[in-house]
């Protein structure tokens, strides 16, 4: 009698570790599915951001050298008429200057 009911004990030990097992291997599963979606998640993120950071700045580099060759004869003209009347006004300045002599004196 004792055998038979060590061979139960072990019977139902063996059938209880059959069903907890596939439940254990299950959240098993479950939990690293969810760290594997997280991990995925956030390097696809960086990728991205990485891949927009360089397409933008691609974007904007081209843009602005359209925006220069389209006006940069425009930007060099108004700079020089702006240096060209300076130089004339302060050159006048000097002349008036010159032709007066200083009241202090």
């Amino acid at each position: 009698m004792a055998a038979q009911l060590g061979r139960l004990d072990f019977a139902s030990v063996l059938l209880a570790v059959g069903s907890i097992a596939p439940g254990v291997v299950a959240v098993a599963l479950v939990l690293g599915g969810i760290f594997a979606w997280n991990y995925f998640r956030e390097v696809a993120k960086s990728q991205a951001t990485i891949e927009a950071t360089r397409i933008a700045e691609e974007l904007a580099e081209r843009k602005a050298n359209e925006f220069l060759q389209d006006n940069l004869p425009v930007i060099v003209d108004a700079y020089t008429s702006m240096f060209v009347r300076m130089v004339n006004d302060r050159a006048d300045d000097i002349a008036s200057s010159q032709d007066q002599p200083e009241e202090n004196a």
